[in-house]
């Protein structure tokens, strides 16, 4: 389906999802400048926040969110690319960015919350070693779901 009319208007209609996905992926820059800024406007240092279990406590809730971001997108996805008839028309290329725009999103804001996770142990202590892993695994994550012609091609093979 890579080189024919009903590709090209799908690729066309991802679009969308792609502006959106970017917008995301900035958000995670503005975290680490964010975090600079903090740096910058501290006035004792060493004041930071006892934690107690709060970094453990995050990083698995952390590790199990990104996991989630994962499956969650992927089971949406196919439940609802499944309700799509096994031939896709041109005229049906809107219904199947429809139904991949809720999952990616869902899978996007996931991977989004966990370099909060990170950004929330970051405010508590200024310790950029707690708050750059959380931040990593949310971009890694964010990477790994981008919205591609060949990422949507491959889901309506799978469905």
């Amino acid at each position: 389906m890579l080189d024919t009319p009903v590709a090209r208007a799908l690729a066309a209609q991802i679009k969308k999802a792609q502006l959106v996905y970017v917008m995301l992926l900035s958000s995670l820059l503005v975290y680490l400048v964010m975090g600079y800024q903090l740096t910058l406007q501290r006035e004792t240092p060493g004041s930071e926040a006892s934690l107690g279990l709060l970094a453990p406590i995050l990083g698995a809730v952390g590790l199990a969110t990104l996991v989630a971001s994962f499956l969650l997108r992927g089971t949406l996805l196919r439940k609802a690319l499944a309700d799509l008839p096994a031939e896709i028309t041109e005229e049906r290329v809107g219904d199947v960015a429809s139904a991949a725009f809720t999952p990616w999103i869902l899978g996007w804001a996931l991977c989004e919350a966990v370099a909060i996770y990170g950004l929330i142990l970051f405010v508590l202590t200024f310790r950029w070693e707690l708050f750059l892993p959380f931040w990593g695994a949310g971009l890694v994550g964010l990477l790994l779901q981008a919205p591609t012609l060949r990422s949507l091609e491959s889901a309506l093979e799978r469905r």
